[in-house]
């Protein structure tokens, strides 16, 4: 296998498009913005076995307080998975050819890391991608988190079923208050009550940069919907933007507002690495 830096937008696209692991954070444009806003250097990695790609590896290089670092994704970005994304095949593999692709995978982004020598490392793999034993025998530390997924492709009625009883009640009453729900491409509510959340001294991260954000929208009004909660009365009670590419994924949320009919919390996403060292 060779691991190479690609300048190809299309290539890297067509393949992220293609893959069942590819999110809309994995996108060229995507990883392009967050070296700029992150100040850091986007080492945009594929992985070949002859002609064939197998997979691609977006890492970022920059210095943090002096310190060397490489990441997958960057910090404060509010990225939750990033790492590696495997070809569209690879699930379909025997698990011994499984293995072994990883395994080469792993020793061919290594060497890439190795030559970097970065004093710290951090990434955040998607859910689907469990194997991660060869980064553990590299003295990489896991941490392991859990989400959960519904298959929006069922009937309404199977996903309602599905859904706890006190959920289902929770929602019932809710739909009585005469909630709204809009979808807009404006980020001003959304960032204005992020910025007033991190404002709170036990959070001593700051918010994403509305920049950022801003730009992110901009680059895919079709894929990032940014959505406001109305009560009866026509005031916000929350706010939200998802990713919408090949699955509806909560990205962002605003907490509960003061005095909002609305009981339950939407807390701000924060990604979690998955892996570090």
């Amino acid at each position: 296998m060779t691991a190479v830096r690609i300048d190809d937008k299309d290539t890297w696209d067509s393949f992220i498009d293609e893959s069942p692991s590819g999110l809309l954070f994995h996108k060229w444009d995507y990883l392009h913005l967050t070296a700029k806003y992150t100040g850091s250097t986007l080492l945009a990695y594929a992985v070949y076995k002859g002609d064939e790609l197998l997979c691609l590896f977006p890492l970022f290089h920059g210095r943090v307080y002096g310190i060397s670092t490489v990441f997958s994704p960057p910090p404060l970005t509010v990225i939750p998975h990033l790492g590696c994304v495997m070809s569209r095949g690879f699930a379909g593999l025997k698990q011994s050819k499984k293995e072994s692709t990883l395994q080469m995978v792993a020793d061919d982004i290594g060497g890439v890391i190795e030559d970097l020598s970065p004093n710290y490392i951090s990434i955040a793999f998607v859910p689907e991608f469990r194997d991660i034993r060869h980064y553990i025998w590299e003295r990489c530390e896991a941490r392991a988190r859990y989400t959960y997924t519904i298959d929006l492709e069922q009937p309404l009625e199977a996903i309602w079923t599905s859904l706890h009883y006190k959920l289902r009640n929770k929602l019932k009453k809710e739909a009585e208050a005469g909630l709204r729900l809009e979808r807009t491409n404006d980020i001003s509510t959304l960032h204005r009550l992020i910025t007033e959340r991190y404002q709170d001294p036990s959070l001593d991260i700051p918010p994403i940069r509305r920049d950022y954000l801003n730009d992110l929208v901009r680059t895919y009004p079709d894929r990032i919907g940014v959505y406001s909660l109305y009560d009866a009365g026509d005031e916000i009670v929350g706010v939200v933007a998802a990713q919408e590419y090949k699955r509806f994924l909560l990205w962002l949320g605003t907490p509960r507002l003061e005095g909002a009919s609305c009981r339950e919390r939407v807390p701000p996403v924060a990604p979690d690495p998955a892996c570090e060292g």
